[in-house]
């Protein structure tokens, strides 16, 4: 009696499983190209098993959604030991869920432990990508996941693209990326959690988003040369209980940059590193951003700052400590203007905490001015001397909307001859000491 081999697809329901449709670890990329594009057609609607093994393609395994069931294709594999080696050309993704043309929400699809990695050397290539680039402003994805994968050495390794929504992006390792480590150019409502991004080539970011509702939860990101969350058009965004010790030695990148953002919260991250950098960067048309405690570790130098407030942003509140090590000081806490919505959270007991220094001058006895104001302004400045003696001053300096004399409020002094005055519209720094050291200030627009 004959016996016939049994299949997966014997099953009704069953996954599907890529090696009954001649994929296999010995084949060619050309030959597993062709092989996996018969296992996709076999798995609409279903989940593509793909077993532990390494398997070469060449070419992008395309799924397509399915608008007339509303639903796609799940991709999973077994871990690390289910790797796809890309022996293929460049700029384009070995993973792809398409969107093309459709414009009705395809839900709750899912890519799972799959091990991707650039065994071509292939550049501007991505690892997994969702949605397409051509068709914004129609509907395709929703309640999407990417979990679990490892993704080496690509351009981007985890991308969103448009028609997608609510797409939750978790517990996957991106590493060796040339641009950016997860990329949300998509999604509302975007969750990037628990994810570990490392080794980003210079100048890239581990997280990008330009999508509002973004949530930054969790994650590790260590890349000494590249930046770690670059948030841009996000509204009503979530940075919190991050762990970076990205930026090192990297010139122009930061922990946290905020770009044109409005209703934002930052807390619980801890940060280590950003040498010579901003920290924290907020630009000019920023607007109701509140930083709840963070903790920053100096390592191998001092950051230019630690938050940088550009002039124009509003309504940027400190509601939280930001605590730094022991060895931070003398580094810097601020730099820039916080306007209104300071009052209700500015803790002066983190602003007093390691000298908060910011821009370091010449050495001077007597007075210096390091500043002006004008009616209706007011400044809350910190200076130390920062070599031996490491006085230090935290002053509120207002100046009423008709002028007249400056009210000078001393909020803490550790000599009495050192101090802040005003002469005319000049803010002058006083050194009475007789000690002659570099002075470091820090002027705060608070009105």
């Amino acid at each position: 009696m004959a016996l016939t081999k049994a299949t997966y697809f014997m099953i009704s329901g069953a996954s599907v499983n890529v090696l009954d449709y001649g994929v296999s670890e010995s084949n060619s990329a050309a030959d597993n190209d062709t092989a996996f594009a018969l296992a996709v057609a076999a798995a609409k609607n279903k989940t593509l098993y793909i077993p532990a093994g390494v398997y070469e393609i060449s070419a992008t395994i395309t799924v397509l959604l399915d608008s007339v069931n509303n639903r796609s294709t799940n991709i999973c594999g077994e871990g690390l030991g289910t790797q796809l080696k890309w022996m293929g050309g460049n700029g384009v993704p070995v993973i792809f869920y398409s969107t093309s043309g459709i414009d009705q929400n395809v839900p709750l699809c899912i890519i799972e432990k799959i091990y991707i990695k650039n065994g071509n050397s292939a550049t501007t290539l991505t690892g997994i990508r969702i949605g397409d680039n051509a068709y914004p402003g129609v509907r395709g994805v929703c309640n999407f996941t990417v979990r679990n994968n490892r993704i080496d050495s690509c351009w981007t390794g985890i991308q969103i693209y448009y028609e997608s929504d609510q797409v939750s992006i978790h517990d996957n390792h991106v590493s060796g990326y040339q641009a950016t480590g997860i990329q949300n150019s998509g999604s509302t409502g975007c969750r990037i959690e628990n994810n570990h991004c490392q080794n980003g080539s210079t100048g890239t970011w581990s997280i990008y988003s330009d999508k509002g509702n973004t949530i930054v939860m969790g994650n590790v990101l260590q890349s000494d040369n590249a930046g770690a969350i670059w948030l841009e058009n996000a509204n009503d965004f979530t940075v919190l209980n991050n762990y970076s010790e990205c930026g090192l030695d990297a010139t122009g990148t930061n922990f946290l940059k905020l770009t044109n953002c409005i209703a934002g919260f930052v807390a619980n991250n801890n940060v280590g590193g950003y040498r010579g950098v901003d920290v924290y960067t907020i630009d000019a048309t920023c607007n109701g951003i509140t930083f709840g405690p963070n903790r920053h570790a100096q390592s191998g130098g001092f950051p230019l700052s630690l938050i940088k407030i550009a002039v124009g942003a509003t309504n940027i509140c400190l509601a939280g400590e930001q605590i730094t090590d022991a060895s931070f000081s003398p580094g810097p806490k601020f730099s820039g203007s916080i306007t209104s919505g300071w009052q209700s959270g500015v803790n002066f007991g983190t602003l007093l905490s390691n000298n908060i220094n910011g821009n370091a001058a010449d050495s001077w006895l007597g007075a210096q001015t390091i500043g002006t104001i004008a009616a209706g302004e007011a400044y809350l400045i910190s200076a130390s001397m920062s070599n031996v003696s490491h006085y230090n001053l935290v002053t509120v300096i207002q100046l009423n909307d008709y002028g007249g004399s400056a009210v000078v409020t001393n909020i803490a002094s550790s000599n009495v001859q050192f101090y802040l005055q005003v002469s005319g519209s000049n803010i002058q720094l006083v050194n009475n000491t007789g000690i002659t050291e570099t002075m470091r200030y820090n002027i705060i627009r608070i009105k």
